[in-house]
């Protein structure tokens, strides 16, 4: 089989594939050859395509910053980027064909396996797109918070589901401390109050509330000035 590009008259190029079969007189001799060719244009178009579409898709990958793991129909690590081996610790020679349930800890791998099962048997699902919360096991047998959210694709090997990774330990730690923060000003003593930059009340605590009399609901949205009693000079409301 032999291809080969041509150039029209009008200077259009085109790919050509030429199958050449042998013809043998009685004795067995070659005396012709048969050369059957064909127009391979359209197909070399879409082989250039896919080629161009899968250094795309390496490009993205490679260059993510979140892990994107990709796993067949029975669970098992078909790809992954390099963001993903860095947030497990594992290498790629370690992941590859390896089930998924390597990166989850031990009490997940029940729903993960239900999870997976009901998903290839109802392909109108929805589950692209859709983020959760759940834990993710690295090499060395630490725990940490993860954000993954899936997408479901098929090709002609089978089913596949790609995840999207992101380890959100730190996000995790802000809203923690932001808990203990809230829970500390609901919990003072001391009158507190929140505004906007339109000095408009956005949060007032609890003593705030026992202190002037105003409830919660008839405080925000109004501003400091519901307090004023007239008896302060104005020189000093402008040095606050």
């Amino acid at each position: 089989i032999l291809e080969f590009e041509v150039i029209g008259l009008k200077g259009g190029h085109r790919w050509l594939e030429t199958r050449a079969v042998p013809l043998r007189d009685g004795e067995g001799r070659i005396t012709d050859l048969l050369g059957v060719t064909r127009d391979i244009t359209e197909q070399k178009s879409a082989e250039a395509e896919l080629r161009a579409s899968e250094a795309r898709y390496r490009a993205v990958t490679e260059s993510a910053t979140d892990a994107i793991v990709t796993i067949d129909g029975a669970g098992n690590i078909a790809g992954w980027n390099p963001a993903c081996e860095r947030l497990f610790g594992y290498t790629a020679a370690e992941l590859s064909g390896q089930p998924l349930l390597l990166l989850l800890p031990q009490r997940f791998h029940h729903a993960h396996q239900q999870g997976l099962q009901k998903r290839l048997a109802d392909d109108a699902m929805p589950f692209s797109g859709k983020t959760v919360e759940v834990f993710g096991l690295r090499k060395d047998g630490s725990e940490f918070p993860l954000e993954i959210s899936v997408a479901r694709w098929a090709s002609d090997r089978g089913v596949y589901f790609t995840g999207f990774m992101r380890d959100i330990t730190a996000r995790k730690l802000a809203e923690e401390q932001l808990r203990k923060l809230s829970l500390a000003v609901e919990q003072s003593p001391e009158s507190i109050a929140i505004t906007n930059i339109d000095a408009e009340l956005e949060y007032v605590n609890q003593a705030f509330v026992e202190t002037t009399g105003y409830s919660r609901e008839e405080a925000i949205g109004q501003t400091p000035r519901i307090l004023h009693s007239g008896k302060t000079p104005k020189e000093t409301y402008d040095a606050l």
